[in-house]
């Protein structure tokens, strides 16, 4: 969602009493959504997979979030994966954005 600039005639609404809180607010929070015990369960499988198998091997700080959403992805595929499994195919996937 963009955020809008505000106005000084949306602030003296706000201050007036014009316009409800929800009002003035509509546009400009979001709200994270929490994550399930399952979603947890998942991201800790995969940090734990990453850091067995590719602990030292130097890669972009911003391709992290790659090698998480590939495990995702494994996960999101076939939910009974062994650890073993994952832990493969994440390191698969990090040889091929490694750094050395």
């Amino acid at each position: 969602m963009a955020r809008r600039t505000l106005t000084i005639e949306d602030k003296l609404d706000a201050l007036l009493g014009r316009v409800t809180r929800e009002e003035y607010n509509k546009g400009f929070k979001t709200v994270k959504k929490r994550k399930t015990k399952a979603e947890k369960l998942a991201e800790k499988r995969i940090d734990a997979a990453y850091r067995a198998t590719c602990s030292g091997i130097q890669i972009n700080i911003l391709d992290i979030p790659k090698v998480f959403d590939e495990g995702q992805k494994w996960l999101d595929a076939n939910p009974n994966l062994t650890d073993d499994a994952l832990a493969a195919a994440i390191r698969a996937y990090v040889e091929t954005i490694r750094m050395n």
